[in-house]
């Protein structure tokens, strides 16, 4: 088994505007959806780049006591999830990295790590076949993702190229918070 380096692309950029609170800082128990996140994610990846736009001050001020994550600000955040990935991307220094967006808490640590032991170079979490987050990808393929037209997304990218499925038993990979009773429902 290869022990690849990776860093994480974490997509919270958005205007949260399901919910009436800004979705990164609502919390799951004594934590914020963004650090359970990141937690994650601290001891499978290199580095932890955290795209922001919208109140990208206060996720700063919160993610700043966490020594592998980098904030990057998506200035055109309004344009979308995918400049947001395409912003964080450039930031990326490992030979592999991960993409998952910033409202999906429950990801388990053991999930990531599985994603690195596969030999694709692009990979897809399955759970009772359902394809969610977060995605694998070889660095390689910066550049390609990087000349995309703005209104492409990450989906269309992949379904150009070769990848694989890792089957997991993880629920957490398919559960995105975006209402109020996502929370309620999820965070029992």
């Amino acid at each position: 088994m290869t022990k690849k380096k990776a860093d994480a692309v974490v997509l919270a950029a958005g205007l949260s505007s399901r919910l009436p609170e800004f979705k990164p800082l609502l919390k799951i128990g004594k934590e914020t959806l963004i650090e359970k996140v990141i937690k994650s994610l601290q001891n499978v990846c290199s580095k932890i780049i955290v795209v922001c736009g919208y109140r990208a001050d206060e996720i700063m001020n919160l993610l700043n006591k966490y020594s592998k994550v980098q904030v990057v600000i998506n200035k055109n955040y309004s344009g979308g999830m995918f400049s947001s990935l395409q912003e964080g991307i450039k930031h990326v220094e490992s030979g592999y990295f991960l993409i998952i967006p910033g409202d999906m808490p429950f990801v388990k640590e053991k999930t990531y790590k599985a994603l690195l032991e596969k030999e694709d170079e692009i990979v897809i979490p399955v759970f009772k076949g359902k394809k969610g987050h977060p995605v694998f990808i070889n660095s390689k393929f910066i550049p390609e993702l990087l000349k995309e037209k703005m209104n492409s997304n990450l989906s269309k990218f992949i379904k150009k190229r070769n990848f694989g499925l890792l089957e997991v038993n993880d629920k957490g990979i398919l559960i995105d918070i975006d209402t109020k009773e996502d929370l309620k429902n999820f965070s029992n």
